[in-house]
């Protein structure tokens, strides 16, 4: 059998017509090689058992255990191309474009390789210039398996505007803002493997400076965020050049974020004219990791910036317990075994108390294995909420007595 290396594999297609359907199709039967797709998957899947070992690492070093991929409680199927990765979410690959007319053929075709060859699970652009969500430009740029949701300008059609690709494995749900006047926003939750991202996509158009009611605007939007609760991203292009540390405007903008404990992670030039206007920003207790800003001009004259968000889910760990199941317990029988045993009758006049402690001991551990025997469980500690204080607790409490209370007075009429 002929084994070819995955170099040899890459070279079939270089500067040559791809192979046949049928060398194709031989090569994926025999597990030579994946498709583009699949390969995509298992390198997913894969990242997602590392990110759970390394968390249960880090949970158990304090008790100096250790844990290997095998030991991670993490389920990870990989059936038809359908990745199911179970409690644990490695991050998002998310990346910002300011693409300057996406109905471009040359950039719409740029915009669909840079998804595909950087794996990006979320791409923001700004700058689409499309004028409605029926532009074929739109489509064209999405790869295989990919969604989006877009934002025309509702007083210019064919300038400025907002999309947002992102995996269509991603449950979305597009999040109402205020109405604006002094730049374009979009914003959307994506829920991934169970955990939430919050993503706010701004355009503010460069042709001025920001006047005060963008600041107001955008003081107005990040409150009405706040609420919504879970982690927030926001990027795009601010049009605000916060390389310059002596700029009004850039000193007005850091205090605005700071006002708000935001944290601006780009550094670098952004745009052909060396400013730093693309920004992507988060909350201060929200890490943003591998920031990136490619060589501007290559699409448009900003450059493709790029970054990692990480997931906050923990690996919980199990632990197992002995318990009895004493709500099963039939009380009158419990009573009379109790009362039939030794315990039921007066102690020997001659039995010290260490002997009558250790009669009760057995006795009742004998009858209590005998009604309830120990079984193991397994449980996994959930993180207290820090809104669960005394008083949600009692009134907790109470409201399970009352219902106790009813299930037993109130006759079953249904």
């Amino acid at each position: 059998m002929t084994v070819y290396t995955c170099d040899q594999l890459l070279a079939l297609s270089h500067n040559r017509p791809p192979p046949l359907r049928a060398v194709r199709k031989s090569l994926f039967a025999n597990r030579l090689w994946l498709p583009a797709r699949l390969r995509h998957v298992k390198l997913r899947a894969h990242r997602c058992v590392r990110t759970a070992v390394t968390t249960s690492r880090d949970l158990l070093s304090t008790n100096g255990s250790t844990v290997s991929e095998s030991d991670v409680n993490v389920k990870v199927n990989i059936n038809n191309g359908v990745s199911d990765v179970r409690r644990v979410c490695c991050g998002l690959d998310v990346g910002y474009l300011n693409v300057q007319s996406l109905p471009k053929p040359e950039h719409t075709i740029a915009v669909h390789e840079t998804i595909e060859d950087k794996k990006l699970d979320v791409f923001v652009l700004t700058e689409s210039w499309h004028h409605s969500s029926d532009d074929i430009s739109l489509r064209l740029a999405a790869p295989t398996d990919y969604s989006f949701v877009e934002k025309v300008r509702e007083s210019d059609p064919g300038h400025g505007g907002i999309v947002i690709y992102y995996r269509s494995c991603y449950k979305c749900v597009r999040i109402n803002i205020p109405q604006l006047v002094t730049f374009e926003a979009l914003c959307v939750r994506l829920v991934v493997a169970g955990e939430s991202f919050l993503f706010l996509a701004i355009y503010r158009p460069g042709s001025a400076r920001p006047a005060n009611q963008f600041y107001d605007e955008l003081a107005v939007v990040l409150e009405e965020l706040v609420v919504q609760g879970g982690p927030i991203t926001i990027g795009g292009d601010i049009n605000i050049h916060v390389e310059k540390p002596d700029d009004p405007d850039a000193v007005r903008f850091a205090a605005l974020l700071a006002s708000f404990d935001l944290v601006q992670h780009v550094s670098g030039p952004t745009h052909t004219k060396a400013g730093t206007l693309d920004l992507v920003m988060s909350f201060s207790d929200r890490e943003v990791m591998n920031v990136c800003v490619d060589p501007a001009g290559v699409i448009s004259d900003h450059g493709v910036v790029t970054c990692h968000i990480p997931s906050q889910q923990h690996v919980i760990p199990v632990t197992s317990r002995r318990v009895r199941s004493w709500g099963k317990v039939d009380i009158a029988a419990f009573q009379d075994a109790i009362r039939n045993s030794p315990l039921g009758r007066p102690p020997s006049p001659s039995s010290c108390s260490s002997d009558m402690f250790a009669e009760y001991d057995s006795v009742l551990r004998q009858i209590a294995d005998r009604f309830a025997p120990e079984h193991t469980v397994r449980s996994r500690s959930r993180p207290l909420a820090p809104w669960f204080d005394a008083d949600c607790r009692a009134t907790s409490r109470n409201y399970r007595r009352l219902e106790r209370t009813y299930r037993r007075t109130v006759p079953d009429t249904l």
